[in-house]
């Protein structure tokens, strides 16, 4: 099975490499919404996480700048934020596929 990072690759590269008909582009603005609904349950998941490594951190540490420091370079951390830029890739390529798809309405319907 894919993971939701090689699915969004291969929307990506089929959005650039080709001209996309009206339909093509709607099912995949329809299917990129249905895989940000699973980022941000993954977002979810991975905050609840780091959060906790950060409480351990900063029982640790007398500064909270400094524990935050140290639980930002930690794996927890790496994999929330990895998540969150994922989360802002199928925003843009909505966003993208919205405009292109406005933008081509006007053409088509000129013919």
């Amino acid at each position: 099975m894919k993971t939701v990072r090689e699915m969004i690759s291969e929307y990506r590269a089929e959005v650039l490499k080709q001209e996309l008909s009206p339909d093509r582009a709607a099912k995949i603005i329809a299917e990129l919404t249905v895989l940000l609904a699973n980022v941000n349950e993954q977002i979810r998941e991975a905050i609840i996480i780091y959060n906790q490594t950060l409480a351990k951190t900063l029982a640790v540490e007398k500064s909270a700048a400094r524990a935050k420091i140290l639980a930002e370079i930690t794996p927890e951390y790496i994999d929330f934020k990895t998540k969150k830029d994922l989360k802002e890739e199928v925003v843009e390529l909505i966003r993208g596929l919205k405009y292109y798809v406005n933008a081509k309405k006007d053409e088509w319907q000129s013919l």
